[in-house]
């Protein structure tokens, strides 16, 4: 690559939409800094590399593991600094940043939710941002902290893809309902662990692509303990409960708690639903949910919990499970399959209901290409295939038979009952004729 006059490495693309964002945001200048950290290494085998995002409280960066470099993808997070300003560098605040980064290692690394990414460890690396001359937190270690990284987009932008994207609403319902349902599911989780999502907001989740569109919290410095009375209770002033968010207003101390956690929740699924964002210290227009991208079981939810009157996501995901079962996406375990980088549209493909599992976060079986029920499962397994492949073309050439007749389909959600594409029938076809010996 190519190097700048400043004896830097060329950034990457990425890495001048960041520097864009962050100039537009009056930190001009930031990311140019911040570039002198990469190629930096840290634990003897982590070296920063791209700059990936930066934040209010850290900036994080690919990372290359160099004892396994076909391992999969992280990146590590540092405190953000005002580096690009040196003279409002202070040792206090630098210090106070960096125990800030310490504790939600603290909370990362002690929490095994399959919701939350997956910590590696905590590590230190020389940081050369810093004068080391002026002593003191200045010629301190920088603390790095490693963890998994999670491909597809922040939950946000892929929320304000999916509401302009005129997708049909069966399909933009499935979608978003699995959103919903793997939201309170996380919170549940994380709850019985003994913690809060405190900044619980569209932005600190992450929409995972294809195959299932799976939901993961992004932010381990979010997490509270539900025993924690210090005021420590990161939030944006847009998903607190209209009465907290006058209260912080007012400089009163705020706590989380089991009913602040249900209204956070139910601003965040109003915004999924609808698509519009809530207006700090005001309640959501209810009005909108009844006709929204969810469906009805889920927008009774998602009234309740902004409201007030379900004052615990617990409750609120027995509800689901109860009242909406089909709507509760089975196998949810979001490190139960491997996912792609980026979620290009914003299609999902939900069929499969709930179990036992489901709740645990297990993954339930997939159903799409098991044999019909009642069908033999023991035997030779070419004949199992071939007759059910065999099955599977009478009942296309059946609903052919409708379509040209101008019949009516069943009215339903399941794709397995719309007419097939040119292209599938013959390679069923090609596959059953060589299940078969022809």
């Amino acid at each position: 690559m190519r190097s700048s006059t400043r004896g830097l490495v060329e950034p990457t693309c990425h890495e001048r939409r960041v520097a864009r964002r962050l100039a537009a945001r009056g930190d001009d200048g930031l990311a140019e800094a911040l570039l002198r950290l990469k190629g930096k290494h840290a634990g003897g085998r982590y070296r920063l590399e791209q700059l990936y995002a930066v934040g209010a409280e850290g900036a994080v960066f690919d990372v290359a593991d160099e004892l396994d470099p076909a391992g999969e993808p992280l990146v590590a997070k540092v405190a953000l600094l005002p580096v690009h300003r040196p003279f409002e560098l202070d040792p206090d605040d630098i210090r106070r940043r960096r125990y800030a980064l310490r504790v939600e290692s603290q909370y990362l690394l002690g929490n095994s939710s399959p919701f939350m990414p997956r910590g590696i460890g905590l590590f230190e690396l020389a940081n050369p941002l810093l004068d080391d001359a002026r002593g003191d937190a200045f010629a301190e270690p920088e603390p790095i902290l490693v963890m998994e990284k999670l491909p597809g987009r922040d939950l946000d932008r892929w929320l304000a893809r999916m509401h302009r994207s005129g997708i049909e609403t069966p399909t933009m319902r499935r979608t978003l309902d699995r959103v919903a349902v793997v939201l309170l599911q996380a919170l549940t989780d994380l709850r019985r662990r003994g913690v809060y999502y405190a900044d619980l907001r569209p932005g600190n989740m992450r929409m995972m692509g294809r195959p299932s569109r799976r939901v993961r919290m992004l932010d381990a410095g979010s997490l509270v303990s539900v025993h924690d009375r210090s005021g420590r209770f990161p939030h944006v002033p847009a998903y607190l409960p209209p009465e907290m968010f006058r209260a912080a207003r007012a400089s009163e101390r705020i706590v989380p708690s089991d009913a602040a956690q249900a209204v956070m929740a139910g601003r965040t699924l109003y915004e999924v639903a609808t698509g519009s964002v809530p207006r700090p210290g005001e309640p959501v227009d209810l009005s909108l949910l009844p006709g929204s991208n969810v469906s009805q079981p889920v927008a009774e939810v998602v009234a309740g919990l902004c409201s007030g009157e379900c004052s615990d996501v617990r409750v609120a995901l027995r509800h689901l499970y109860s009242s909406a079962k089909r709507r509760v996406p089975g196998g949810n375990d979001p490190r139960a399959t491997e996912q792609e980088d980026e979620p290009l549209d914003a299609q999902d493909d939900v069929h499969a209901d709930t179990d036992d599992g489901a709740e645990s976060g297990a993954p339930a079986e997939d159903t799409r290409h098991a044999a019909p029920r009642g069908a033999a499962t023991e035997g030779d397994p070419m004949q199992i295939v071939a007759r059910q492949v065999s099955e599977h073309l009478a009942q296309q050439a059946a609903r052919r038979e409708q379509v040209t007749s101008h019949a009516a389909l069943p009215a339903t959600d399941d794709e397995s009952v719309l007419p097939p594409g040119p292209a599938r029938p013959s390679l069923l076809r090609r596959l059953f004729g060589k299940l078969v010996g022809r």
